[in-house]
């Protein structure tokens, strides 16, 4: 059986943080979303996972690359397409994680909380 992994879907960081146009520019929003990234992917390697971070956009694929996660494109799927694409090659996983690429505060424990839960499912509720 293969180890646990997490999958981590990220939109193109064209369209990212939309939202925050307003006050941050496109240069400020893409470099918040690589951060982000960079601490969910940090997060998932620290709970001893393996990463697959699903995206269509080649400069978040560098970024992943460079935390040491692999990397699929996602073909331009919508974000339930992006998973079940990510999902495929790992079906032999001892466990498998989603994990939104935007959780400024996650740490290993919170990913090694969430598989602990998981039997087989778990889903982690936002607080609104």
């Amino acid at each position: 059986m293969a180890p646990p992994v997490a999958i981590v879907p990220v939109k193109s960081l064209d369209g990212a943080k939309s939202r925050l146009s307003g006050a941050l520019d496109p240069s400020a929003r893409h470099a918040l979303v690589l951060d982000l990234l960079g601490r969910v992917v940090r997060a998932a390697r620290g709970a001893g996972l393996e990463v697959c971070v699903v995206s269509p956009d080649p400069a978040v694929h560098a970024a992943a690359r460079r935390l040491g996660a692999s990397v699929l494109d996602d073909g331009g799927r919508d974000l339930t397409g992006a998973v079940a694409h990510a999902l495929a090659p790992h079906a032999a996983a001892e466990a498998v994680v989603v994990l939104p690429a935007d959780l400024p505060d996650v740490t290993p424990d919170d990913v090694r909380a969430l598989l602990a839960a998981a039997q087989p499912l778990a889903v982690a509720p936002a607080p609104d």
